[in-house]
């Protein structure tokens, strides 16, 4: 049985700079050495299966930390067909949560951006999608939520401070991202991909983050009436809204193509 056909091509060149170009997104972004890790629910070769569900996220960057099953009141998280975005996701119910393996920590005091594509069935309860949380200064992560306004909305908490921004379809997919500057730093952003972005500043910090922390997918506070939906997660060692614009711009572009929005 044939399993290809190789074609030779004769007096044909491809310098063209106006050709169409083949673009390695895994090589731009995940295997950046900005990018600290990246997940993605829909590879077959990146998620491990159980007869319970989803074991174990393995990194889409080489050599990248992989994130194993913590724990679900309703178990682990299973994968469906999502027929608006075309591929797999992972549906995670109460509590259910992927974290580092054991001795991989997060050093969030540093500057970071958090990235989830994800979508809830409803924004009644909060949501947590990525980060981590020890106690109420000692956490960054992005969530949904609506106790405030704009709701329905994704705020990034960190610390003691919260900023937040509307999504666009309350329905729907939404792209968020969460950063911060660093260290020294005491600005906190939030961005929706196609909305606004915004920016806080603490007039003193209000955090009292440490250097050692777990990242974690997933909530462990949202309840059974809220389903979380997760296409992809990735987490960068750097503030890709203010300080990595090219990067940003790769990612961006990535994440339209994962959704089907026009480049």
């Amino acid at each position: 049985m044939a399993t290809g056909v190789g074609i030779k091509l004769t007096g044909v060149t491809f310098s063209n700079p106006n050709l169409p170009k083949l673009i390695d997104y895994k090589d731009l972004i995940a295997n950046s050495p900005l990018c600290f890790g990246a997940w993605r629910f829909d590879r077959d070769d990146l998620v491990e299966e159980s007869g319970s569900g989803v074991s174990r996220l393995l990194s889409w960057k080489d050599g990248g930390p992989d994130l194993e099953f913590f724990a679900g009141v309703n178990g682990q998280a299973t994968r469906i067909s999502d027929a608006a975005l075309g591929h797999k996701v992972g549906r995670l119910t109460a509590n259910c949560q992927y974290g580092l393996a054991s001795g991989v920590t997060w050093n969030p005091t540093q500057a970071y951006t958090i990235v989830a594509v994800a979508k809830v069935s409803n924004y009644a309860t909060v949501a947590r999608i990525a980060g981590y949380s020890a106690s109420a200064t000692d956490r960054a992560y992005v969530e949904t939520y609506t106790n405030a306004a704009p709701a329905p909305a994704v705020r990034h908490t960190r610390g003691g401070a919260i900023v937040g921004a509307p999504v666009l379809d309350a329905a729907g997919y939404f792209v968020a991202y969460g950063s911060h500057a660093g260290s020294s730093d005491l600005q906190q952003s939030v961005q929706i991909l196609g909305g606004p972005t915004s920016k806080y500043s603490q007039a003193v910090a209000t955090d009292t983050l440490t250097n050692a922390n777990t990242f974690r997918i997933g909530s462990s506070i949202s309840t059974s009436d809220v389903v979380i939906d997760i296409d992809f997660v990735a987490l960068f060692s750097a503030d890709l809204i203010y300080q990595e614009a090219e990067l940003k711009g790769h990612v961006d572009d990535y994440l339209r193509m994962r959704m089907g929005i026009a480049v």
